[in-house]
């Protein structure tokens, strides 16, 4: 498996590469944002559309986050008790 710093290395290249597509004539943003299950979003400035469906996508992983939450918790609180 890919060291830490160079996974770190890569998704930088990624927003870089990303910021090179944008039109915007003073700043040109790139993002590469990673998840806990490696999952790589990416996007640039100039997609509005795009953001919104980055919001709409990252509150459903928290949300699967808090049930998976949950569930464990339960499971831990059955164990216990047996």
């Amino acid at each position: 498996m890919a060291s830490q710093e160079s996974l770190d290395l890569v998704y930088m290249q990624t927003a870089l590469l990303h910021a090179s597509l944008s039109k915007a004539a003073r700043a040109k943003v790139g993002s590469c944002l990673v998840t806990k299950q490696g999952v790589c979003l990416t996007g640039y400035n100039e997609r509005h559309l795009e953001w919104t469906t980055l919001v709409k996508f990252l509150n459903i992983l928290i949300s699967q986050e808090k049930q998976n939450l949950t569930q464990n918790q339960k499971y831990c609180t059955q164990s216990l008790t047996v």
